[in-house]
């Protein structure tokens, strides 16, 4: 392989990582817009959506999300079991943020610590509440792109002084 070829491929492969984080811009735009546009919506929201809705905001906001039980029905969310009592309240406030949730039942258990607790074992905590890394996976992708075009272009006059 030669060494003009290694260089299309990193450039293609910083092409690629820049589409994959414009994408990935794009989809978190179109969510934000979607939420602002649902938030003064009056319309009625059918119990699986909200369920969705639900869930996702306490991906967002629980530590444990799937130790909680959630039980909907028209608009009234129930919310069942174990949870560390540092995010019962930013729990029921998220829940209650999501659009179409009209009230929030609290029946979790709180516990201290999360040992003993089957329910909240395990979890990847330092991974769900990191920060996103996009502007520094877009600037490194730029960066390398070019990188690479002046690479092919140093190549290409040297390619024409030699011939």
């Amino acid at each position: 392989m030669s060494s003009r070829d290694l260089l299309i491929g990193i450039g293609i492969g910083a092409v690629v990582t820049f589409v994959a984080d414009l994408r990935a811009v794009a989809n978190r735009t179109s969510r934000r817009l979607a939420v602002a546009r649902n938030r003064w919506s009056d319309e009625p929201v059918d119990d699986a959506t909200l369920l969705r809705r639900v869930r996702a905001k306490l991906n967002r906001c629980s530590s444990h999300p799937l130790a909680i039980s959630v039980a909907i029905h028209d608009g009234f969310v129930t919310l069942r079991g174990p949870v560390l009592a540092n995010e019962v309240d930013a729990v029921i406030r998220a829940v209650a943020s999501v659009s179409g949730v009209h009230t929030v039942s609290h029946e979790m258990q709180a516990h201290e610590s999360a040992d003993g607790i089957p329910a909240l074992q395990n979890s990847d905590t330092a991974r769900r509440f990191a920060a996103p890394r996009l502007p520094a996976r877009a600037l490194v992708a730029a960066a390398g792109l070019a990188a690479t075009g002046l690479a092919v272009a140093a190549y290409n006059r040297r390619s024409a002084r030699m011939a």
